[in-house]
C-alpha cells in the first residue's frame, strides 16, 4: 500500500479545504520503509493530517459494508479525495466482496491505483486502474472499494483526537459480536482492519509476539530491552469474567467459547469458580508450541484476544456506548473522555501478572518497565504482529519517550521489524506516516516525504534532509537556529550586556561564559565580547 495524494474538500480542524498533499513525488527506497514525516511546532496541525486520513478510513469502511438504501446513511458534510496504490491481489484473497472480479478482466494484475472522490453530502465515488487501464470509472457501489489491510493508530498521549475514529469502530465492532452471541449458529470472527495502540492491545502484542517469537522475529526488541532471547516472557495470567455492569450474566459467542476451551488447554493451570475464569501460563517451550497448535497462527490468536477485549464494553452504561457511536466525524470531543474506567477487578478480559526475562535471568513485571520501554513495545511490536502488505500506520509521535540513542535508530529499528513477505517485490507494501519533533526521525528521510506544517499550511525543506547533520535539521527545518536551551542562552546575553554596560569588565565576563557547557553560542559570545567596545567601567 502506497498513500499518493490527500485532498480536503471540505476544512477538516485547522486545514483548509484546497489543500492538497503529494506523497508521490519520489520513488520509494528498494526494500525500505520510507516514512511520510509530517513536523512542526505544537499546534500546527501536523496531528490534523493524521485524524482526516484516520476518519477518510473509518468513514470508507462503513461505506464498503454498506448495502442498497444504506449507502445514504453514511453521506456525510466531510469531503475528500485520496489516491493510493494497493495490490488488488492480495485483496482478492480476503475481500469477499470481490469476486466477481474475473468480470472485470482482472486476472494477473497487481498493482492498482485506487481513486476516490467524496464531495460533500454525496455518496463517494472510486476509480479504479491498473496497467494502464481503467477497469471500473466514478462507481458507487461499495463492493469494489478496495482498502488497506490493517489501519493502525498510534498516539503517545492521551488528548489526540486521531483515536476517536478507531474508538467508534471500536464499538461498533462490539455490537457486530453481540450480535454473533444472539445467532442460533457459529458465524465466523473477521480480523478487524482498525486497530488502535492502547495500554491494553500493548499487552496483547507483547505477550502474542514473544509466544509466536519463532516465527514474529522479536530480537530487535528483545536486545534494545536486553530481555533474554530465548525465552523473553517468564509467565503471565489471563482473567475472563462473566457479568456486565449490572452484575448479570453476560452472552458469549460459540467462536469466542471456543477460542477459551484453546486457551484452557494452553494454560499452565486454570481455575474456574463461579463466573470467573482464571488462567495462569508459565511459558516454556512447551507452551509456545500449544499455542501455535491450537490458534495455529499468531494473527488468529490476536484476533480472539481482541474480540475477548472488547467483552471489557460490558461495564459501560448502553447509554455511554450510544453517545461515542453517535459522535459526529471531526468532532473535537475527544472520545476517550466519555469511556468510564472500570477498576480492574470487574473487567470481563484482562491480561495480568505479565513477567518478562532479562538477559541477566532477573524477571521484571511488565507494568515496571519505563514508559520509552513500552513505547518501543507498542510501536515495533505492532509492525512485527501485523506485518502484512497493504497496511496503513499512523504514529502520532512514537519517540515522545525515547533516549536519544533509540531516536537516532527509530527508523532503522522499523525497518529491522518489517520482514517483507513477498520475496518477489523489492518495495515494502506498507505505507507509514509518523508526526514528530526530532529530527533524527527527519535525517532518516527525503525531502520530498517531510511536510513542515505551520498554521495549518505545509511546505517541504529547502535542503537534503536525508543524512543531514541534526543541528542543520534543528534550524532550517524547526526554525530553531540556537544548539542549547532557551536559560543558558539568556545567561549568555546577560553577559554580554554587562559587559557593554560596563559593570564587568572583560576578564569576567569571559570568565562568567566559560563557566557554562561547551557549546557554539558559548564560543560566539567570546568572540563577540572581544569584538565589543565597553562603556566606561564603574568605579
Amino acid at each position: 500500500m502506497r498513500l499518493l495524494n490527500l485532498k480536503l474538500l471540505t476544512k477538516f480542524r485547522s486545514l483548509d479545504a484546497g489543500v492538497n498533499f503529494r506523497f508521490d513525488k519520489v520513488e520509494l527506497f528498494d526494500n525500505k520503509l520510507e516514512p511520510i514525516c509530517l513536523v512542526g511546532l505544537n499546534g500546527s496541525g501536523k496531528s490534523n493530517l493524521l485524524e482526516v486520513v484516520a476518519e477518510v478510513f473509518y468513514y470508507l469502511e462503513k461505506y464498503s459494508e454498506s448495502e442498497g438504501k444504506n449507502k445514504k446513511k453514511h453521506s456525510t458534510p466531510f469531503g475528500f479525495e485520496i489516491t493510493y496504490q494497493i495490490d488488488i491481489t492480495y485483496e482478492l484473497a480476503r475481500n469477499s466482496n470481490l469476486k466477481n472480479i474475473e468480470t472485470l478482466d482482472w486476472e494477473g494484475s497487481r498493482e492498482t491505483i485506487v481513486t476516490i472522490v467524496k464531495s460533500a453530502n454525496e455518496l463517494p465515488k472510486i476509480t479504479l486502474e491498473s496497467d494502464g487501464r481503467v477497469r471500473v470509472e466514478e462507481s458507487t457501489d461499495p463492493a469494489m472499494f478496495i482498502l488497506p489491510n490493517h489501519i493502525i493508530g498510534y498516539s503517545s498521549g492521551q488528548n489526540e483526537l486521531i483515536s476517536n475514529p478507531f474508538i467508534k469502530l471500536k464499538y461498533e465492532y462490539f455490537e457486530q459480536l453481540e450480535k454473533k452471541q444472539q445467532a442460533d449458529y457459529n458465524l465466523e470472527l473477521g480480523l478487524t482492519r482498525l486497530f488502535f495502540l492502547d495500554y491494553e492491545t500493548s499487552h496483547l502484542i507483547t505477550l502474542i509476539n514473544c509466544l509466536f517469537s519463532e516465527e514474529n522475529e522479536v530480537s530487535v526488541i528483545t536486545n534494545a530491552l536486553k530481555l533474554d532471547k530465548e525465552d523473553p516472557l517468564d509467565s503471565f495470567e489471563v482473567i475472563i469474567r462473566y457479568t456486565n455492569y449490572k452484575n448479570n450474566r453476560i452472552k458469549i459467542a460459540r467462536a469466542l467459547e471456543v477460542a477459551i476451551e484453546k486457551l484452557k488447554e494452553c494454560a499452565t493451570t486454570y481455575e474456574e469458580t463461579g463466573n470467573e475464569l482464571k488462567l495462569d501460563y508459565f511459558v516454556n517451550k512447551e507452551t509456545r508450541l500449544a499455542f501455535k497448535r491450537k490458534f495455529g497462527s499468531a494473527l488468529i490468536l490476536f484476533r480472539d484476544f481482541y474480540y475477548l477485549n472488547l467483552l471489557n464494553i460490558h461495564q459501560e452504561p448502553v447509554s455511554v456506548r450510544r453517545k461515542i457511536k453517535e459522535a459526529p466525524s471531526n468532532t473535537y470531543d475527544n472520545l476517550l473522555h466519555m469511556i468510564p474506567t472500570p477498576p480492574r477487578e470487574d473487567l470481563n478480559f484482562c491480561i495480568d501478572k505479565m513477567r518478562l526475562r532479562k538477559t541477566n535471568g532477573v524477571l521484571i513485571k511488565y507494568k515496571n518497565l519505563s514508559d520509552g520501554e513500552h513505547q518501543l513495545m507498542h510501536v515495533l511490536g505492532s509492525m512485527i504482529l501485523l506485518n502484512t502488505s497493504g497496511s496503513l500506520l499512523l504514529y502520532d509521535e512514537p519517540e515522545t519517550h525515547f533516549n536519544p540513542d533509540w531516536r537516532s535508530k527509530l527508523i532503522s529499528l522499523i525497518n529491522k521489524t518489517v520482514i517483507e513477505k513477498v520475496q518477489s517485490d523489492k518495495i515494502r507494501k506498507q505505507e507509514i506516516l509518523i508526526t514528530s519533533h526530532s529530527p533524527f526521525i527527519v535525517s532518516d528521510c527525503r525531502p520530498e516525504r517531510v511536510f513542515i506544517f505551520k498554521n495549518g499550511k505545509t511546505s517541504t525543506p529547502k535542503i537534503n534532509t536525508f543524512g543531514a547533520a541534526v543541528s542543520l535539521i534543528t534550524m532550517k527545518v524547526f526554525g530553531k537556529s540556537e544548539t542549547i536551551s532557551e536559560l543558558a542562552n539568556q545567561k549568555l546575553d546577560k553577559i554580554v550586556q554587562s559587559y557593554k554596560k560596563g559593570t564587568v569588565d572583560l576578564q569576567s565576563a569571559i570568565l562568567k561564559a566559560n563557566s557554562l557547557g561547551d557549546s557554539v553560542e558559548k564560543l560566539l559570545t567570546i568572540d563577540q565580547l572581544k569584538k565589543i567596545k565597553p562603556l566606561k567601567q564603574k568605579k
